[in-house]
């Protein structure tokens, strides 16, 4: 049985942890790594009526023909 610091197999290093130093390293970038995927998950979660428009005012077709303020918001 072999340990497990010995490379793999059949010889392939794990290609995300190639270059870090230590274990210390490999848990700091993987910590990094699901801090980084969270908000990437958040996003994909976000159903139709979630959806943002991408720039800040909302494009002229959407907003004509409604009412400000009130129950009467749209005609």
């Amino acid at each position: 049985m072999r340990d497990a610091d010995e490379a793999p197999v059949n010889g392939k290093s794990v290609r995300g942890m190639t270059g870090l130093k230590d274990q210390d390293a490999i848990n700091k970038v993987k910590k990094i790594q699901r801090s980084k995927q969270m908000a990437r998950n958040r996003d994909g979660r976000a159903g139709e009526a979630d959806r943002r428009f991408a720039s800040k005012k909302a494009p002229k077709h959407m907003l004509v023909g409604k009412r400000k303020m009130g129950k009467t918001n749209r005609r």
